[in-house]
């Protein structure tokens, strides 16, 4: 994950570190009779502003298709905003595909690309459920890890995540394929709160992010009144601080 600067003329957009913010289970199946449809995942299309010590430095688009078969497209886009935009021109996009079915995420494929005026960098994860692996291609090199059932790429752990709190998880944990090593993400609930965003204020539940068992250095606000989409993210870099906040959201019919 990339670290933040302080000095904006040589600080980058933290892409990697922002999608772990959004960057964020093993979900427990449920039968097709069972399930409501409130506690279904719903597209939608939202923007998150990205902010150092108050400093706008970027904007995120985030978007969420699923198709009458299941089949789901989630994905952001994050540009410079502010100060930002005179140093750096980097576009960051993030994709997962898969499949929601029964209330359970399942990845297929998983893109990241962060473009550069001079340059730009892919990662690409294929997963092969048949043969209980997955196909890393990064720069031009591949190879290949196994991985258990239920795992989640580095995007749709936020998919996952929401579907837990809408499926009623009191404690939610799942295995992470990423960067070539297989990373547990525990979430664990810290407290009940108002957040004020130019969405508007919302409650939400506060969760603090554990990977591999390390103290947390992210806590993620969601709101129960958005089907706990993300109206709060913030992470911490020594003592420095990102934030993420949600500006607008719409929902798909």
């Amino acid at each position: 994950e990339d670290r933040v600067r302080r000095d904006t003329s040589r600080m980058r957009i933290p892409g990697r570190c922002v999608m772990a913010v959004l960057t964020m289970l093993l979900c427990w199946p449920v039968a097709a009779s069972e399930v409501n449809p409130s506690s279904e995942l719903r597209p939608f299309f939202a923007v998150y502003h990205l902010s150092l010590a108050g400093m706008l430095f970027g904007e995120v688009k985030v978007s969420l298709s699923i198709s009458d078969r299941g089949g789901y497209k989630y994905r952001a886009h994050t540009l410079p905003r502010g100060p930002m935009r005179l140093f750096r021109d980097d576009e960051i996009t993030e994709e997962s595909r898969g499949i929601v079915e029964n209330r359970t995420i399942r990845p297929e494929n998983y893109l990241y690309r962060h473009q550069q005026s001079d340059r730009s960098r892919d990662a690409k994860l294929n997963f092969d459920y048949s043969r209980g692996r997955v196909v890393n291609d990064i720069r031009g090199s591949r190879w290949t890890m196994p991985v258990p059932p239920g795992v989640q790429d580095k995007f749709s752990q936020q998919l996952a995540l929401i579907q837990g709190m809408l499926n009623g998880a009191e404690e939610i944990e799942f295995p992470v394929a990423d960067g070539g090593k297989l990373k547990r993400y525990r979430y664990e609930r810290i407290e009940v709160g108002t957040i004020d965003s130019p969405a508007g204020s919302f409650d939400a539940v506060a969760l603090a992010r554990r990977k591999n068992d390390r103290p947390s250095r992210m806590t993620i606000w969601l709101a129960p009144a958005l089907r706990f989409l993300p109206v709060r993210v913030e992470k911490r870099e020594s003592d420095e601080r990102v934030t993420m906040l949600l500006q607008s959201v719409t929902w798909d019919p």
